[in-house]
């Protein structure tokens, strides 16, 4: 008999578990879903540690239980975040598969230098962990040398939208990447810029379009107003705040746009109230002023003068 007081925990497990998975598949995809179970909270890096594993293969494992609807309660630094593949790893993968080494080998060719491990983690987790086959991820790596976009962090960006994309052929990404470029080459025209769109500009159109679901019309007409409306040349913030007022009022037609304009002129056009306060009287208020004659005084002077002149005469 087996019993321990010291036991503070217990693992319930369904039905569908025991009937499903007990016995039909590898001891460790079990192992690792009571510890789950357990420790709710845990990471794929807690979870590799604590069994001696490659945290890739833990990723692995996990996806399997998320997608067959075991995990209650799946965590993002479980799913969303990709796991660091250590150098042992990456070597292992070059030699089990040839496509991996050549993946590195046009990787550093894309970006002019030598990778080192945390380079190559990121380029392998387009594969393993963003599920990219291998012609994809290539074309991926030659389109962003292609707009002069070598930057890991740019081509990981890339990968990100093309997984939530389901992006799985190389004719797939050629279709997205037209869309794409149209669309900045379209906002960078009109703001009278002919060079290639920054990432962090591209950010801006992809939250307009992807986020905001903000017609390309709407886009270009908020670059017009944002270039008659700035004291200087606009920059994508100023046009990022007009948009995002647009957006706020359900603004979607050139209908929307003209009536928000003239409701946003109605609302400055408006007088303030007049004030119902009297004036506050001045300690002056009751001072007049008159007017005085000066010719009248200048003959009073005169008349007075010749009065005294004849009281002197007469006096004589």
């Amino acid at each position: 008999m087996i019993f321990k007081e010291s036991w503070h925990f217990m693992v319930t497990l369904d039905d569908k578990f025991l009937d499903t998975y007990l016995t039909k598949i590898n001891p460790m995809f079990i192992c690792i879903y009571i510890y789950m179970q357990k420790n709710v909270n845990s990471s794929a890096k807690d979870i590799a540690e604590a069994f001696k594993l490659l945290e890739s293969d833990v990723v692995k494992i996990i996806d399997f239980w998320n997608n067959e609807k075991m995990l209650e309660k799946p965590s993002v630094s479980q799913i969303n975040v990709p796991p660091t593949y250590s150098p042992k790893e990456l070597e292992i993968y070059q030699k089990s598969h040839k496509e991996v080494k050549e993946l590195f080998k046009l990787a550093e060719k894309s970006m002019g230098r030598f990778f080192d491990a945390k380079h190559l983690s990121t380029i392998y987790s387009f594969y393993d962990f963003y599920r990219l086959p291998f012609p994809v991820i290539t074309y991926l790596l030659e389109y962003c040398e292609s707009i002069g976009q070598n930057r890991i962090n740019y081509m990981e960006k890339v990968a990100i939208d093309w997984a939530e994309n389901g992006i799985d052929t190389v004719e797939r990404a050629k279709t997205h990447t037209s869309m794409f470029n149209k669309d900045y080459r379209s906002v960078m025209k009109a703001l009278g810029l002919s060079r290639n769109s920054a990432p962090v500009e591209e950010a801006f159109i992809n939250k307009w379009i992807d986020d905001y679901k903000m017609p390309m019309n709407i886009i270009l007409e908020a670059c017009d107003t944002a270039i008659l409306g700035a004291m200087h040349k606009p920059t994508f913030s100023y046009i990022d705040g007009i948009i995002t007022k647009w957006h706020n009022h359900g603004v979607k037609t050139i209908d929307d746009v003209k009536k928000y304009k003239q409701e946003f002129k109605d609302s400055q056009d408006i007088k303030p109230p007049t004030s119902t306060k009297k004036p506050k009287k001045s300690k002056f208020e009751n001072y007049t002023s008159e007017k005085k004659d000066y010719n009248k005084i200048f003959e009073d002077i005169e008349r007075l003068k010749n009065e005294e002149f004849k009281k002197t005469l007469e006096g004589k």
